[in-house]
């Protein structure tokens, strides 16, 4: 990837240490440990720069799935007053005597158990999501989470919280409800030694005889089979809702119980794509209901092992060129496709992997990143203290040669390009990761080394990402006082500028600010030395004996000098010249955006003056000439609130007096 190069206008984006690269603008995610600073270190800023969810298009569909659920029971435990029923009692015995009732709540607590290994840190959002999910579906009282290991030997055991520091391991007995009223949820891909081995089948057949039950799996249906955890459709019938899963009537759907009987566990696995889920929510919230379900199937040892090799780093390159044929073998097209374009922008974090995989869509979805990530190919890098959204991961130099041969660098361009006009659609929200931007005034230090970008980044990217636009240029010397033997530039024929009396100063013939390819397209006269301090007034002719005043914001912030010059643009063309200058050229797409009006001339020789120059050379005005003024003035107000517009600041220096006593507003 070091030899694609972005176009020179674009940022370049990359979870990667930037090597010392002349382009000061690369954004690099560096999720390591914070290091003693060396030499070769490059300043930087941290910022978070915009992930995806993982529910996105589904979660709506999932929530109303699960509408079924939102069902009440009474709490024996707290009472409220029944008033109906007081005030019957009341009215029959006359006595001011209260009728409680128990409270109706929430019928179900839902735990939820995120299996927290390895495999699983791409799963993580999805366990964040499902659970943010359930707190606001309104159907349960308390929704508790807990970390599931399921990979130590002599598991499964229950820690206080997912992908945390391990604390004191608890068995799974301690969320067991014998009252039936807990909903038990696992989240798995089904990689670790628990689901291989059976011990994780026999745990969640003791809850299954104390209350409701289900897997939701994190891989895809399609990936189901080489895990710890496949299923196969089963007809189920209960009697009573939230009945304990052993209490089922489970049969196959075609054949009848003596020729198919079921001797598995009767737990749903329930597929993150949202399937099944709604047909598991009207089979746990009806009192009597039949439907076709997957169940879970007993351990199969046989199979292949999905994730068995996952981010283990092969040795040498012959074991590299082995594990990319391996990988070929058995993964899919896609996912080979997938491995080529992380290679190119690995060491990267799991939020990265997938904005890299949205980039590849229609064609790559979610199942062809799990078969990368537990493919064998991919190892963690330096870090192993850090949080599990920090952790990178890498393909050894070996593996990256021999997949990134499989891909040409136009691809690898385009790819790129997709990240970037993705990160410009996604949300500032909790769905982001650490970032770190190379800037020149950023108050930490990372490490130079040999990641490659994954995107770019422009200017309304940066603002998203909370990082200030790069200091502005020095400003532009004040011209020096001109000497009286100046040459100054000619006047239109019978035009006549008095500087002491406008406030404009004519330029010497040698000063070229406005010339050349960013340039004005007239030439310039005069500068006006009053007025804004972050708009330029100019006094320009076209050739051909027209006078005509140009304004030019000051390019400090481009965005805001475009806008200001369309805004006036638009305000002018509205007014059409009634009591307002004419419009007569402008340009938003030059380094400096620029707009021309027709100058108002006092007896069609010089500039006329505002209206406090008017004041201070004849002195104030009177009633006669002070009314015509005024109505003037409420005549091109009363137009421009016509036509949808409100002056930002009507004060005499905006107010341009014409000979006779006619007003313009604003004035040029």
């Amino acid at each position: 990837m070091n030899a694609v190069r972005p176009p020179s206008a674009a940022r370049t984006l990359s979870t990667s240490r930037p090597t010392c690269d002349p382009n000061p603008d690369r954004l690099a995610v560096i999720l390591h440990r914070h290091h003693q600073a060396a030499s070769s270190d490059r300043s930087a800023m941290a910022v978070r720069a915009p992930g995806m969810k993982t529910l996105d298009g589904t979660e709506l569909l999932i929530g109303r799935a699960l509408r079924p659920l939102r069902q009440l029971r009474p709490d024996a435990l707290r009472t409220e007053l029944d008033v109906d029923a007081t005030v019957d009692a009341m009215a029959e015995t006359g006595l001011p005597d209260a009728v409680l009732r128990p409270v109706r709540t929430r019928w179900l607590d839902l735990a939820v158990l995120v299996d927290d290994g390895v495999s699983m840190l791409l799963w993580q959002r999805l366990a964040g999501e499902v659970r943010a999910l359930m707190e606001r579906c309104g159907a349960f009282r308390d929704v508790r989470l807990h970390g599931l290991d399921s990979r130590t030997p002599g598991g499964p055991r229950l820690t206080g919280r997912p992908y945390g520091r391990r604390g004191r391991a608890r068995p799974m007995s301690t969320v067991l409800d014998p009252s039936g009223n807990t909903l038990l949820l696992v989240v798995s891909d089904g990689v670790g030694r628990a689901w291989r081995d059976g011990t994780m089948h026999r745990e969640l057949d003791r809850v299954a005889s104390t209350g409701p039950v289900a897997v939701l799996h994190a891989l895809p249906p399609r990936l189901w089979a080489g895990s710890g955890i496949d299923a196969r459709p089963w007809r189920v019938t209960t009697r009573r809702r939230g009945a304990a899963n052993r209490s089922w009537h489970v049969e196959d759907p075609v054949l009848p119980p003596e020729l198919a009987p079921y001797d598995g566990v009767p737990v749903p696995v329930l597929s993150a794509e949202g399937s099944h889920i709604g047909t598991w929510a009207q089979l746990i919230g009806s009192h009597g209901e039949t439907v076709v379900l997957p169940l879970l199937t007993g351990p199969d040892t046989t199979a292949p092992a999905v994730g068995a090799r996952a981010c283990t780093r092969p040795a040498g390159a012959v074991a590299a060129e082995d594990a990319v044929l391996r990988f070929k073998t058995s993964a899919s097209s896609e996912a080979y496709r997938l491995a080529a374009h992380l290679a190119a922008v690995a060491p990267l974090p799991v939020p990265a992997m997938r904005l890299v995989q949205h980039a590849l869509q229609p064609s790559v979805d979610t199942a062809h990143l799990a078969e990368v990530f537990l493919g064998g190919l991919m190892h963690g890098v330096d870090g192993s203290d850090d949080l599990p959204h920090h952790k990178t991961f890498d393909f050894t130099e070996g593996i990256r040669t021999v997949l990134l041969g499989t891909v040409p660098p136009s691809a690898l361009i385009r790819t790129a390009r997709e990240v970037t006009d993705h990160l410009h659609g996604l949300p500032n929200a909790s769905t982001g990761f650490p970032a770190w931007l190379p800037h020149n005034e950023g108050p930490q230090r990372v490490r130079s080394g040999s990641r490659r970008p994954f995107g770019w980044v422009d200017e309304a990217l940066r603002r998203r990402l909370g990082i200030a636009p790069p200091a502005p240029p020095e400003p532009e010397s004040a011209p020096e006082p001109l000497s009286p033997h100046a040459e100054l530039r000619e006047l239109p024929h019978g035009f006549v500028l008095n500087e002491e009396l406008t406030g404009w100063r004519r330029l010497s013939a040698a000063d070229n600010r406005f010339e050349g390819p960013n340039g004005l397209l007239y030439e310039v006269l005069a500068e006006y030395e009053g007025g804004w301090s972050d708009i330029g007034l100019l006094l320009a002719h076209d050739g051909e004996g027209r006078v005509l005043v140009i304004r030019t914001p000051e390019v400090r912030q481009p965005r805001h000098a475009v806008d200001l010059v369309m805004t006036e643009v638009t305000a002018l063309e509205r007014l059409n010249g009634f009591l307002a200058p004419r419009l007569l050229a402008w340009d938003a797409h030059r380094l400096r955006p620029w707009i021309a009006v027709e100058c108002a001339l006092d007896d069609a020789s010089e500039p006329a003056p505002n209206l406090h120059e008017f004041l201070g050379q004849e002195g104030p005005l009177h009633r006669a000439r002070l009314l015509e003024v005024a109505r003037q003035l409420a005549a091109s107000l009363a137009n421009a609130h016509e036509n949808g517009l409100v002056h930002g600041s009507l004060t005499p220096p905006v107010v341009c007096w014409w000979p006779g006593g006619r007003c313009r507003s604003p004035g040029g």
